[in-house]
């Protein structure tokens, strides 16, 4: 009689035991390398967001009160196209709560992304433009830049942060970017899109907190010799007024140049897109941060804070 070898039925359930504790075992372990791998991931988009965020704020802020002139042939002066900039910078203060705004407004030139001046006539020259880099609009236009946020609710119902917390829901903000451009025939602000103006164009997601403050100190020195803004040829003659404005005669240059020693701190809190970890980790905001709103948070989200001064001298 012939028999045929093969595995017992006790063989096979134990074969099919140590295939699962072995295939279990590799997918623990993809599924830490995997948590791992996100929460790094996550953790670097926070750190790109904030970056990224606050130098497009400094851009901007840094131009405030900046005014264009152009040579008037007839005066054979140099004369501001929009005139004055009467409000360089308005802040929305939210008190001890998110989000803070601000609107800045200035003059944005003919030369968009380079320095396209030429010091011998100490105009903006389309050539100059171009050699380096920038892009030639032809055309001077005043704007209002303005950042704000606005929040949503995630997981429960809320119209704001505090109500979405409450009923056990996540407030997740979004930065936004605005500009309006003067109509300076009808003498008003446009956000007509024709006009290039534009609306809520965002500019990051899970933004926390958004502080803005604006302070008066004393700068200690600027200016270097040339014909460019903040440079100086042969100066005769500084005054200040009771704004703390500084006036600059710059005699060989054939102007006075006007500065402030105003400063403008921003700060911002992002925070990851999930949570991550077991354990709830404590976040309370750092209180040498510009801003008002004492942010305190238990919760599994990683949270960072980018802050940084930034001098108007407009």
């Amino acid at each position: 009689m012939q028999t045929d070898s093969g595995y017992t039925l006790v063989e096979l359930l134990m074969a099919t035991a140590v295939g699962a504790v072995v295939v279990a075992a590799a997918y623990a372990s993809y599924a830490v390398v995997s948590g791992y791998y996100e929460k790094l991931s996550d953790m670097a988009n926070l750190q790109d967001t904030g970056r990224q965020s606050l130098y497009m704020m400094v851009r901007d802020i840094r131009m405030a009160g900046y005014e264009h002139y152009a040579y008037n042939k007839a005066t054979k002066t140099y004369e501001s196209e929009y005139g004055s900039v009467s409000e360089s910078i308005k802040i929305t203060d939210s008190g001890d709560a998110c989000c803070d705004g601000i609107d800045v407004t200035y003059d944005l030139g003919k030369c968009r992304g380079a320095v396209g001046r030429d010091p011998a006539t100490n105009q903006e020259n389309k050539a100059i433009c171009e050699k380096n880099g920038g892009t030639w609009d032809g055309e001077v236009e005043r704007v209002k830049i303005g950042y704000y946020t606005l929040g949503k609710c995630r997981g429960a119902a809320g119209k704001d942060q505090a109500t979405c917390e409450k009923n056990g829901g996540t407030w997740t903000g979004r930065l936004y970017r605005s500009k309006a451009v003067w109509k300076k025939n009808e003498s008003k602000w446009s956000t007509d899109e024709k006009d290039g103006a534009y609306q809520d164009a965002v500019v990051a997601d899970h933004i926390e907190d958004f502080q803005v403050q604006q302070d008066v100190n004393f700068v200690l020195k600027w200016g270097s010799s040339g014909t460019g803004d903040g440079e100086f040829k042969y100066p005769r003659g500084v005054a200040v007024d009771g704004s703390g404005n500084v006036y600059v005669a710059d005699r060989s240059n054939h102007r006075i140049q006007k500065f402030n020693s105003s400063t403008v701190g921003i700060s911002l809190t992002v925070k990851t897109r999930k949570e991550h970890g077991r354990e709830k980790r404590a976040y309370t905001r750092r209180d040498y941060n510009p801003g008002n709103y004492d942010i305190k948070k238990n919760d599994k989200f990683i949270r960072d804070e980018f802050s940084t001064t930034v001098y108007i001298r407009n």
